[in-house]
């Protein structure tokens, strides 16, 4: 998981792109997509950022 790929992922979510979608273009399980998904929201008022995320999450897929 790179940082490159979480802050692509959470571009998509915030246009409104179905989780689905989402995983066909960055080439992931919509399972791993959904992790990021959650893990950026678990802390409303302070989002991570895509280099933390990546590295929380590592290798996925």
């Amino acid at each position: 998981m790179t940082p490159e790929l979480v802050a692509e992922i959470l571009a998509l979510s915030a246009t409104g792109v179905v989780v689905r979608e989402i995983a066909a273009t960055v080439g992931l399980s919509v399972g791993t997509v959904m992790r990021v998904r959650r893990a950026h929201r678990a802390v409303p008022r302070a989002p991570w950022t895509a280099d933390g995320l990546a590295e929380c999450l590592g290798s996925a897929d």
